[in-house]
This record gives C-alpha cells, sequence and structure tokens, in this order.
C-alpha cells in the first residue's frame, strides 16, 4: 500500500502509458535536428545534391516527431487549448527568426527552431505537471540516450557515409532499429518507477 500523501503525487496511468509516445517524440527531434546540424557544418553539404536524402530524412524527422511530442501531450490529458498554444507559439517563433535574423531564414533553421521550440515548451508544461517528474526524466534520459547511438555513428561516418556506397542506409537502419527500442526501453523504465511507488 502507498504511504499517506504518496497517492498524490506518483504519476497516473495514463501519464505512464503515454511516455513511450513522447520518448520517441523526443527521440524523432534530437536525432532529425542533429542531421540539420550536420548539413550545416559539413562544407557545402546544402548546395551538394548527394546531402538531398539526409537532408529529406531531418524534415521528416523533425516534423513527425513534433507531432508525436504534441499527441502524447493530449494523451496525457494537458488541455487541448495549451496544446495548440505550444503548436503556434513554436511557429511564431520558427517565423519571427526569419524576420529578426534573415540570413537564417531557410528549411534547416526554421525546422531546427519548430523542433526545439516544440520540445522544449513541451517539456516545460510537464515539467509543472505534478508528480509526473520521476517519469519524466527517465523518459528524456532514454530519448537522449537513444538518440547518442546514431548521432556517434554519424559524427564518425561524416559526409562520406551519404556520397559514396551505402549511401547512409547504414545510418538510416541503426535510427530506425533505435526507434523501434525507443518505447520499449521507456515503458520498461517508466513501469519499473510507477510500480515502486506503489509498493508498501
Amino acid at each position: 500500500m502507498l504511504r499517506n500523501g504518496e497517492n498524490a503525487n506518483a504519476p497516473g496511468k495514463t501519464q505512464v502509458q503515454s511516455m513511450p509516445l513522447l520518448a520517441l517524440g523526443l527521440y524523432g527531434v534530437i536525432l532529425g535536428e542533429a542531421f540539420l546540424v550536420a548539413l550545416l557544418l559539413w562544407p557545402n553539404a546544402l548546395q551538394d545534391d548527394s546531402f538531398m536524402t539526409i537532408g529529406f530524412l531531418a524534415f521528416g524527422f523533425v516534423f513527425i516527431a513534433s507531432l508525436l511530442i504534441l499527441a502524447s501531450l493530449i494523451s496525457m490529458k494537458v488541455h487541448w487549448l495549451l496544446v495548440v498554444g505550444v503548436f503556434l507559439f513554436s511557429l511564431f517563433v520558427t517565423i519571427g527568426q526569419g524576420w529578426v535574423f534573415p540570413s537564417t531564414s531557410n528549411l534547416v533553421y526554421e525546422f531546427i527552431t519548430f523542433g526545439s521550440a516544440v520540445a522544449v515548451l513541451s517539456l516545460i508544461l510537464l515539467v509543472l505537471t505534478k508528480g509526473i517528474w520521476q517519469v519524466l526524466w527517465r523518459t528524456v534520459l532514454v530519448a537522449v540516450v537513444g538518440a547518442a547511438i546514431p548521432i556517434t555513428i554519424l559524427a564518425v561516418r561524416g559526409p562520406d557515409a551519404w556520397k559514396y556506397l551505402p549511401f547512409g542506409l547504414d545510418i538510416l537502419l541503426v535510427s530506425l532499429v533505435v526507434g523501434a527500442l525507443i518505447p520499449i526501453a521507456a515503458i520498461r523504465f517508466t513501469k519499473a518507477r510507477r510500480e515502486h511507488r506503489f509498493q508498501s
């Protein structure tokens, strides 16, 4: 049985069940933005058609992952007006950075700004949710550690991975495999934490 006062601070079942979705969304945003940063750092990558694959992957990762993060907020019973607010404010910040810094007004910078804004604002909302921190930080840790694996391979392989065989397929395969494991790891960590909270 729970001791007095613990039940009020324990994360709800719905919140715990939604953590794998949040973890997958964070993983996608981190990985997609790492791809975009690589395009900015590699010489002439933005002008070379050889890097179109990584560019499209990055845009897809960030956009879809941002939607997953917003969906996880809704599934955790965050008020829909707050979720819409996160989406609209992220769009506003993305458009605004193009006005303030015209030299950065291209899709790469805009997607980096949008994905970062959605992730940060969503995490702020969740941090303010009572009793969720003990599973939230584990979810974030799973996403960060998971993303570190393909990002490390991306950094080691360098730009040649996309210009020559296997044309980035090895990095994509690792990204997909790790992505498939992210929800499983998130379920295990958050479930273990919840069960521990409910032990006498």
